[in-house]
């Protein structure tokens, strides 16, 4: 992977995704030891991370010694693929939309969720979905699920997506693997090692992780399995 000046360049620390930065402004960090040889970088073109001490161009530069008591275990951060968050990220935002759409609809006709299959409504709000989740992508770089899980979607030189490269991703995601995303399939086609998927490569784009608590993780769970047992009662 040779360095282009011209790239913009993601960089991993403290096991966080830091970016987009330009190749002068990253070279910097390495003089100034703030980067190692074990730092994962990606940038523009590429579909995997790579460790600096393996791209020829960095090589040159000092890399800062790692302290003596660093383990092995810490010393290679490279970030992947997380199914799990970006599941559960999808399937809070389509509860809460069933939620809140339910009872919009259920304020002006009752009858109409009463009479109408649990099966049909929930296809019909999954393409709803479907084409709302690109618009706020495009507005906001993430959705509610996604803000709760701190899970973000950027173009690869660290902008929002405008408004038809979130649908490009969206029709993507749908020609790829994720169907009408069928939160089950969904999670089964995101289990995959590469840090990026085919969507994500097509489109452009680049999904940037950061920490998240227990809390968030326990109340993104929680809420879904909340709304489909409420659910079930109901019906």
């Amino acid at each position: 992977m040779e360095p282009n000046e011209t790239r913009v360049w993601f960089y991993i620390r403290d096991r966080q995704q830091y970016g987009p930065v330009g190749f002068f402004e990253l070279t910097k960090l390495f003089e100034q030891g703030v980067l190692n040889g074990e730092t994962y970088l990606w940038t523009t073109g590429t579909e995997c991370w790579k460790a600096a001490k393996g791209i020829e161009r960095f090589k040159g530069y000092k890399m800062k010694n790692l302290p003596p008591d660093f383990l092995p275990s810490e010393k290679i951060i490279h970030p992947r693929n997380k199914p799990f968050l970006r599941f559960m990220a999808e399937l809070f935002d389509i509860s809460l939309f069933t939620v809140l759409l339910s009872t919009f609809i259920s304020i002006f006709s009752l009858d109409l969720i009463l009479k109408t299959s649990k099966l049909t409504l929930f296809i019909i709000y999954l393409l709803l979905w479907t084409l709302l989740e690109p618009i706020m992508l495009s507005i906001f770089g993430t959705t509610i699920g996604k803000s709760l899980f701190k899970i973000k979607i950027k173009c690869v030189n660290g902008q929002l997506l405008d408004l038809i490269t979130a649908f490009k991703r969206d029709l993507f995601m749908i020609t790829f693997g994720k169907g009408i995303k069928f939160p089950i399939i969904n999670l089964i086609l995101n289990i995959r090692k590469k840090a990026r998927l085919i969507w994500d490569v097509k489109a452009g784009t680049i999904v940037l992780y950061d920490h998240v608590s227990l809390p968030r993780i326990l109340l993104g769970t929680c809420f879904p399995i909340i709304v489909f047992i409420t659910g079930i009662i109901i019906s």
